[in-house]
């Protein structure tokens, strides 16, 4: 929810991890924070199918700025031109599984589920925290344990594919 337009690196597909946003209920305003740690603050790569539709949408929206005092340079606003709230994101999922009958998830459970195909698909597990923006990657390996068991049991059954064993038939 903190994205800027300027944390998009659009010739490296990539983009900048600074900051967050938080609702602050008492106060009832919405606040720009610095992610929780050092290393939540990163530098992470996109699949470059994905720019041209960020390009899409951020013509999109520098035409509905002209018609709104923008207040933030934020991908996500609300109408009037202030930062979304937080909670939005899952409101707009939990909406959109409903109406295509899919299962109930969170959006912080589609980074559970990205960081575990990472890990599946091969993706070395220091990479994978970086990514995630982890301090260590002992963090990962804990939380992600029965990913990296699922893919230690594929190494196993790949070696079997690469080193057949020879059985004794006595």
């Amino acid at each position: 929810m903190g994205l800027e337009w300027s944390d998009i690196n659009f010739n490296n597909n990539s983009i900048s991890i600074y900051r967050t946003s938080q609702y602050l209920y008492h106060e009832k305003q919405i606040i720009t924070k610095t992610p929780k740690n050092e290393t939540s603050r990163r530098i992470i790569s996109l699949p470059a199918e994905l720019f041209p539709l960020l390009k899409e949408y951020r013509i999109y929206w520098f035409e509905y700025s002209q018609n709104v005092e923008i207040q933030c340079n934020r991908l996500f606003i609300q109408q009037s031109g202030k930062p979304l709230y937080p909670g939005t994101i899952n409101f707009w999922l939990k909406r959109f599984l409903k109406e295509n009958d899919l299962p109930v998830v969170s959006a912080h459970s589609l980074r559970h589920t990205n960081i575990t195909l990472q890990i599946l698909n091969g993706i070395p597990l220091r990479q994978v925290s970086a990514r995630a923006g982890h301090a260590n990657s002992a963090t990962t390996s804990i939380i992600y344990s029965h990913a990296l068991q699922s893919a230690d049991v594929a190494a196993a059954e790949k070696l079997a594919e690469v080193l057949p064993l020879k059985r004794n038939s006595s």
